[in-house]
């Protein structure tokens, strides 16, 4: 069987400077094919993977060298090739188009939304899977509210609508989401007749990217980081996006440096350009002003093999998200990878993930807009330390966030929806099954028209 994967790059394993959830996203799901695969279960699969690659990746400007960037056809094993195209590639649609008339893929599999939306609109009649990672109408009010502005809300109303209907089947980051979707299938029909009984929807959650220190460090990066002695540091892992609430962060953590001298905040990442810098840039205006400031160390972007080796010398991560659609919907990248990494982590409740750590006692977790909880939770990681006077019992058993990630977000583990579909993958029942649905407005106007009629008739 031929199957043809559409996703972003650039992948985990390439040494760039930014890192994004779409590339990890993409790996997961084609690790788990390549798995599948290599153990027997699926040995007559030929797999291709497409990477769409952002304007900033390999490069960090808007119009990158395209010596920076993978060829872009490159062969991954002796049968499997990997295409790697550019977003803003004016000729990326008949690009796609011509690889899949040329392939002819038996199922096409696009991760991402963007990757989704591009193969909507292709012409093909095989089974298609989306990936929806993350619910776009929760991402783009979080960026409205950011920018107060309501103006591109529905340029992505729309991609989501197209790939409603068109995909067979669809996956999400979470629960919660896959209930969202369920609800806007149901609102243009696709819950019918038709489909009665049939599971559009499967959750399959992040996996992290086993890294490893396969380079040498960046010295300088590294050596900006305090080392030795009693010191504590917290650790902020990529960007800054539209959901982060970096006011509680923020007096959440200079309350714990107030009361614990020898505590520094570490951050990779920064503002996401052409998404949301408003929220790096106010946080990073709050320090400025803290008495505790020349303790918050950026390191700003770093290249992916150096994100081992700041693991090593930090001692707790953070994620404190708003209350908001998108933390309900979402899922946090940054909590997965920091424990794979057996990283203590202090979380706000709201995500599922944040609810399963919780169940599991795979971390801390606290209250969204509490401040204050965040302090004592930073201070109980302190106490709890080597490092500490006199350590308490920690909150946290050592092995148990890696336990956690091995028990429940392995890619063979999140992926097991797919890989069983791909055993036997068909078109939904209501492919070319359409129910043309009336606005309600027209109708109230048709029925008070009749309404009108009947009662002159008489």
């Amino acid at each position: 069987m031929r199957i043809l994967l559409v996703g972003n790059g650039p992948l985990p394993d390439e040494n760039t400077p930014k890192r994004y959830a779409a590339g990890l996203r993409t790996w997961q799901l084609f690790s788990a094919l390549q798995n599948d695969k290599a153990a027997g279960q699926s040995a007559n699969h030929q797999i291709h993977l497409v990477t769409i690659a952002e304007p900033n990746a390999y490069d960090d400007t808007d119009s990158p060298d395209p010596t920076a960037q993978p060829p872009e056809i490159s062969q991954i094993t002796p049968d499997c090739n990997r295409y790697n195209f550019h977003k803003k590639d004016r000729r990326l649609k008949s690009k796609l188009q011509k690889l899949i008339n040329t392939q002819k893929p038996d199922v096409i599999i696009a991760a991402n939304n963007h990757p989704s939306y591009l193969v909507s609109k292709l012409k093909f009649k095989v089974p298609f899977w989306a990936d929806l990672n993350g619910w776009l109408p929760a991402e783009v009010q979080a960026q409205a509210y950011r920018m107060q502005s309501d103006a591109f809300i529905p340029h992505f109303h729309k991609m989501q609508d197209t790939i409603l209907r068109r995909a067979d089947k669809f996956s999400t980051v979470s629960t919660p989401q896959q209930h969202a979707i369920t609800g806007q299938l149901a609102s243009i029909a696709r819950l019918n007749s038709k489909t009665f009984g049939y599971q559009f929807i499967h959750s399959i959650p992040n996996s992290p990217y086993p890294q490893t220190k396969t380079q040498s460090p960046n010295i300088e990066t590294l050596g900006a980081i305090p080392q030795g002695g009693k010191a504590f540091n917290l650790f902020w892992l990529g960007g800054y996006n539209t959901w982060v609430d970096q006011e509680t962060l923020f007096h959440g953590v200079d309350a714990a440096m107030k009361r614990h001298p020898n505590l520094y905040y570490i951050s990779t990442g920064g503002g996401l350009t052409g998404l949301d810098s408003s929220t790096y840039e106010t946080f990073k205006q709050l320090v400025n002003k803290s008495p505790h400031k020349d303790r918050y160390i950026f390191l700003g972007w770093v290249h992916s093999a150096d994100i081992p080796h700041i693991y090593s010398k930090v001692h707790a991560g953070l994620n404190i998200d708003l209350p908001c659609d998108e933390t309900t919907m979402g899922a946090r990248n940054r909590l997965n990878e920091m424990l794979s990494f057996s990283l203590p982590v202090i979380t706000t409740l709201g995500s599922e993930i944040s609810y399963q750590i919780q169940e599991h006692h795979a971390g801390l977790t606290i209250p969204q807009r509490d401040s204050n909880a965040l302090a004592s939770a930073i201070t109980t990681l302190i106490d709890s330390h080597q490092l500490a006077p006199t350590p308490t019992p920690t909150p946290i058993p050592p092995t148990q966030p890696l336990d956690f990630i091995k028990a429940h977000c392995l890619p063979e583990i999140t992926t097991a929806p797919l890989l069983h579909w791909l055993q036997n993958p068909a078109l939904a029942p209501d492919h070319n099954y359409k129910i043309r649905l009336k606005s309600p407005l027209n109708t109230l106007a048709k029925i008070a028209k009749y309404l009108k009629v009947k009662h002159f008739s008489k």
